[in-house]
């Protein structure tokens, strides 16, 4: 076994580890999306109108983000929360 010098007793590391790595998706905080019935929920915005679209969702990523996989296109605004 061969001993990196640089690497001493008592050493720590931060390190990122990357699973996956997708390009060109869509992706919006996970607390948008809800589930209803078995079924993953995202509620639109449009003009005035609010719509409940359901969506697929993939791989979840940092900060409670989440790739929609199917449901709703870029652009779309998802929201988030309703005060009730």
């Amino acid at each position: 076994v061969n001993q990196d010098d640089r690497i001493k007793s008592g050493m720590t590391a931060n390190i990122d580890i990357e699973t996956d790595s997708r390009e060109n998706i869509v992706i919006i905080p996970n607390r948008a999306v809800v589930s209803r019935d078995g079924e993953k929920i995202v509620r639109v915005l449009s003009g005035d109108t609010v719509s409940e679209v359901p969506v697929s969702i993939g791989i979840k990523g940092v900060g409670g983000l989440v790739e929609i996989v199917q449901g709703i296109s870029e652009g779309e605004q998802v929201i988030v929360f309703i005060n009730e």
